[in-house]
């Protein structure tokens, strides 16, 4: 066995371990290819990083995505035995999928022990940021052997050294080739070219060639614990030898609905739940105190400062905007309120409420160019916040979207048996941008209900209703919902904050380095995740419950029991963002001033 056997032919490292031991050939296997990845893991190629069409069938590959749809479990030859020239052969079929051709025999295989495996269709993380990417891809030290699958190159020529030169070479790093992959088993048909393939990304911008789904198989207790929209990160064998050929229509997964054209299986070896999508973190983040608060504060201030940038001087809408860009699903029992509200910035109409009015006069009108800079924030948001966060999904909503266009909820397809992606289906830890701002008045039809039912849902609930034709399902998705629009939102309740500019704002910071660039994408993701340990001390609740009465008892400042739940949401993300765990006083004084000038506000709005 050669040093690389383990990873361009793993099917023949399992084979030797059956041979040897049937009953233990699973576990060793397992292990000695965990003990590989952990000296050797730049070397396995990464699906959707390395052009497909230079991986070689059967070889060893690494799969970063989203379960965007699972099928039912099937029954596949665990072991077997067959007589071959006389001799009884044994063998088994994991980690691969059935083929004659395997079984180079006409006599039917003995002594046959069945097991389950479960097929999970996965796609790229969907809005996933180019950073998130070429961080992977920086880690890659892959290369080709000179024969693979779809690569037509004479045995003379020099393969590439590394997948960074095929990236260069290729432009974006894929080819057509990665979709379609053709092997000798291949049939030549005409109508499996002509048909499109549909590949059910959430988001359809993203149904790009250089980007395929993969049926995923899984073996083992596994498969019970994967969960539709997990992001997960999978070692297993690829095979692409036969897609398309004559034998793949009878694999009811690929013909069930996700299209025509040839699909890449990986048969699961070690899979990997990921509760985060930043490759910057370990998958076990560390805890929250093991980050010194000055450095945490830094980081925080560094951040901040860009989106005062960014909302041309308003240091109230920057910081309720890194609020909410920290707010998490808090998924850990508390005695606090941890569900953040929505957050919708209104922007200013054409007469616009700015902190440098002349003459007393809080209203002032602006000439044309400077509204149409104001209309461009989400423009500006759609720019920024991939080069910050690891997910961005953005939804134009208008009336015509909401009655005419694509579902926003998956729809369970019963006739093809797949779940067709709507593109509210996302992972965990997703920012939603929603552009209100050209919506118009008019009539919401059905369909449009149905569609704003969902983002709503999303939105203050943090699931989205699934429809399996006789009945509907909500699922819980933990991603925060950002609205920009010119007036209330559709979206309700939401944080409302009146965008407040400053006319003739200059931009005051420098752009970041790569390395500032790298702790304020590590700060996200760690307060994000921040799910430990949170407390008051008895004074501050002291305090809490007196302001409390004391804003009750006056109808100027009467509180609803909603808006303090808020108000105790953004003592704790404050908190967070600090790098402390316990709130304090002042950090409360804090969060009534943000609430008393946003309140001031909406009222000077009206």
């Amino acid at each position: 066995m050669s040093e690389l056997t383990w990873l361009r032919s793993p099917l023949s490292v399992y084979d030797e371990f059956f041979a040897t031991d049937k009953e233990l050939a699973k576990t060793k296997f397992t292990s000695h290819i965990s003990d590989q990845l952990c000296l050797f893991s730049s070397k396995v190629p990464i699906v959707n990083e390395t052009p497909l069409d230079c991986i070689p069938d059967g070889h060893l590959v690494c799969l970063y995505g989203m379960v965007q749809d699972m099928f039912s479990t099937e029954l596949f030859m665990d072991e077997f035995v067959v007589p071959s020239s006389g001799v009884v052969r044994a063998g088994s079929l994991r980690f691969r999928d059935f083929s004659l051709c395997e079984i180079q025999t006409s006599e039917e295989p003995n002594n046959v022990k069945f097991a389950e495996r479960q097929s999970f269709y996965v796609v790229p993380v969907p809005g996933e940021s180019p950073w998130v990417r070429e961080v992977r891809a920086k880690t890659l030290d892959y290369v080709p052997p000179h024969q693979v699958v779809g690569c037509k190159r004479s045995t003379t020529e020099t393969p590439p050294t590394s997948t960074k030169k095929l990236r260069d070479e290729s432009g974006t790093g894929n080819t057509e080739g990665s979709v379609t992959l053709r092997s000798g088993m291949e049939t030549d048909s005409s109508s499996t070219k002509s048909k499109k393939l549909t590949k059910q990304f959430p988001l359809a911008e993203e149904e790009e060639d250089s980007k395929v789904g993969v049926l995923v198989r899984v073996y083992d207790d596994i498969q019970n614990k994967l969960k539709v929209n997990e992001i997960v990160c999978i070692y297993g064998v690829l095979e692409h030898a036969r897609l398309g050929s004559a034998e793949s229509h009878d694999d009811d997964c690929i013909s069930g609905g996700k299209g025509s054209e040839p699909i890449p299986h990986v048969h699961a070896i070690l899979v990997h739940r990921l509760t985060h999508d930043n490759p910057l973190l370990n998958t076990t983040l560390p805890d929250l105190s093991d980050n010194p608060a000055v450095q945490l504060g830094v980081t925080r201030e560094r951040i901040k400062s860009l989106l005062t940038d960014l909302f041309q001087g308003d240091e109230l809408t920057s910081e309720y905007a890194l609020l909410h860009f920290v707010s998490s699903r808090f998924v850990s029992e508390s005695p606090y309120p941890n569900t953040f509200s929505p957050l919708n910035i209104v922007c200013p109409s054409e007469d616009i409420d700015t902190d440098s009015a002349v003459n007393g006069d809080s209203k002032m009108s602006v000439d044309p160019e400077y509204q149409a800079e104001i209309s461009s924030l989400p423009r500006q948001l759609r720019a920024l916040l991939p080069q910050l966060l690891t997910q961005l999904a953005t939804v134009n909503l208008t009336l015509d979207m909401l009655n005419s266009g694509p579902s926003l909820m998956p729809i369970r397809n019963s006739e093809k048996g797949v779940l067709n992606a709507g593109r509210l289906q996302l992972s965990n830890g997703t920012q939603v941008l929603v552009d209100e701002m050209r919506m118009s008045t008019g009539q919401i039809e059905a369909r449009g209900l149905l569609n704003l039912r969902a983002l709503t849902m999303l939105a203050t609930k943090q699931c989205v209703p699934y429809d399996f034709e006789f009945y509907t399902q909500d699922w819980e998705t933990n991603a925060r919902v950002l609205i920009v629009s010119t007036g209330p939102s559709l979206i309700k309740p939401a944080i409302v904050v009146p965008w407040k500019p400053q006319y003739g704002f200059k931009p005051l910071t420098s752009d970041p380095s790569h390395t500032e660039w790298c702790e304020m994408r590590k700060f996200l993701t760690l307060i994000q995740e921040s799910n430990g340990f949170y407390a008051m001390d008895k004074e501050l609740q002291d305090k809490i419950n007196q302001d409390f009465v004391r804003w009750r008892r006056d109808k100027t400042t009467y509180v609803e029991a909603d808006e303090f739940a808020v108000m105790l949401c953004l003592l704790r993300l404050l908190c967070l963002t600090y790098g402390q765990s316990k709130a304090t006083v002042e950090q409360w004084h804090t969060v009534c001033m943000l609430e008393e000038q946003r309140k001031s506000r909406l009222k000077n709005r009206k």
